[in-house]
């Protein structure tokens, strides 16, 4: 069997281009991912998945690092549930606010707030006793094409029916 050097160097080519799809495509789809796109069903399991790995945690955010990047002109979401350690059904609120704002960033606190399309605040979360919340909650950031490249803490503050901080859980943002 004979093959010209031509043949043989596009075979090894042909090769390297499919392994190099192979691991972009692995890269894309094997990094956490926001919860924007997900499914309520699959943010519930995902949190689930969470509290069963901690189950001392009695607010879980998604995705777990807490973390979360987005592009100027698109948008993405953290997800977030609570497990009530109470002995009787709760009634939660949440508060979204910002922490802290990076250093080598323009944008004010107001335009980090306004960052936040849904989920700022939420009020009359009913959980059952000694249960996980059965719809988790979004907060969904729309970044506009003007924002500024910046990283920015926010913290989500839950409280109880008497106004107590129930758990609070920071979060961070960054835009690129």
């Amino acid at each position: 069997m004979e093959m010209s050097i031509g043949t043989i160097v596009t075979i090894v080519l042909l090769m390297s281009v499919l392994v190099l799809g192979f691991v972009l495509v692995q890269k894309i789809f094997g990094t956490a991912r926001g919860a924007v796109d997900m499914t309520e069903q699959q943010l519930y399991e995902q949190i689930n998945k969470l509290y069963s790995s901690d189950e001392d945690q009695r607010v879980m955010a998604f995705p777990q690092t807490r973390t979360l990047t987005i592009k100027k002109g698109k948008s993405d979401a953290f997800g977030w549930g609570i497990y009530n350690n109470h002995l009787v059904e709760e009634s939660f609120s949440s508060q979204v606010s910002v922490a802290e704002i990076g250093t080598g960033c323009t944008m004010t606190e107001t335009q980090a707030e306004n960052l936040i399309s849904l989920g700022k605040s939420q009020s009359n979360i009913r959980v059952a006793s000694a249960s996980r919340l059965t719809h988790p909650k979004k907060i969904i950031f729309n970044i506009p094409d003007t924002a500024s490249v910046c990283q920015i803490t926010y913290i989500l503050d839950v409280t109880d029916k008497e106004g107590a901080i129930y758990d609070s859980v920071d979060f961070y943002l960054t835009i690129k």
